[in-house]
């Protein structure tokens, strides 16, 4: 839009080049939804001078996705390993750009830093959940996944029981980081890990309902985790409550992934297959954790 350009010309200067940073399938995806809720699209400009800068765009004000990062701005500006905010309206916010590599997540060092940070992401607007509600929302998903034939009726009677037996005396709510793909880390010269997708943040969520079921957490060294989180002012939490956190993310993660299999297009096979291959695992890891 012409809007945009004149924006980026007073911000970054009038020479500049523009990469997309979105896949394709995402912009298919993106094409069935209705503007509101439609992902951000993402494009890399460089600036003549060799500043890098990212721009995140939306069709409407109203985007929820928008709506929900601009909500966050106020923590953003107190964690200094996320990327610095340039620039930012109803439409579009214009972040810098982090030159870095990505992390070996197997490495002690990442753990490390990854832990260090994900304690301080965990303190921003503690909270605690209504316990009634949160198993009621599981409940409810149990009873999705019975009747889209992903479990029996008697594995989830079994998980209703197990989810109501560990439950935690008190939920714990606070931000987290939902996408833990390699590629949303960078880890700059200096050593210092950034999370670079502002859109991963999430306010108010059962701490940390990712996290634990996550192949990035299966990857780490969890004895250098905890150390390095609790020393970091995590709280124990996240290990008094593992079991129940394990399952509640597994009955919660499939009930998502199965409903979101709608705004998938038809001609995005690969993308689909992909999907209902992780619901598979989910799902099975989850009957695994409930035999055991």
């Amino acid at each position: 839009m012409a809007g945009t350009k004149e924006e980026i010309c007073r911000i970054i200067g009038c020479d500049y080049r523009v990469k997309q940073l979105k896949s394709r399938e995402l912009i298919a995806i993106n094409q069935k939804r209705v503007p509101h809720k439609k992902q951000l699209s993402v494009e890399l400009l460089e600036a003549e001078d060799g500043r890098k800068f990212k721009l995140h765009e939306v069709d409407v004000p109203e985007n929820v996705h928008m709506q929900r990062i601009r909500n966050m701005f106020p923590f953003f500006k107190t964690m200094d390993f996320v990327p610095k905010i340039i620039h930012h309206d109803e439409l579009k916010i214009i972040v810098e750009y982090i030159d870095g590599e990505f992390p070996d997540i197997t490495s002690d060092e990442f753990t490390r830093l990854y832990a260090k940070n994900l304690a301080t992401v965990h303190d921003i607007d503690f909270s605690y959940k209504d316990t009634d509600s949160v198993m009621a929302e599981l409940r409810n998903d149990v009873r999705f996944l019975e009747k889209r034939w992903h479990l029996l009726k008697q594995e989830g009677k079994v998980i209703n029981e197990m989810l109501e037996k560990l439950k935690p005396e008190k939920m714990h709510a606070s931000m987290i980081y939902a996408d833990l793909t390699p590629q949303n880390f960078v880890v700059t010269p200096e050593n210092k890990m950034f999370f670079i997708d502002l859109g991963s943040f999430q306010q108010d969520q059962l701490t940390d309902q990712f996290l634990l079921t996550s192949p990035l957490y299966q990857n780490l060294n969890q004895d250098v985790f905890k150390t390095y989180y609790l020393e970091s002012g995590g709280s124990d939490y996240l290990f008094r409550n593992a079991q129940f956190l394990f399952i509640a993310s597994k009955v919660s993660r499939s009930a998502l992934l199965i409903r979101s299999m709608k705004i998938i297009p038809y001609r995005l096979w690969i993308k689909r297959r992909s999907r209902k291959k992780l619901i598979a695992r989910l799902v099975a890891e989850l009957k695994q954790a409930i035999s055991g």
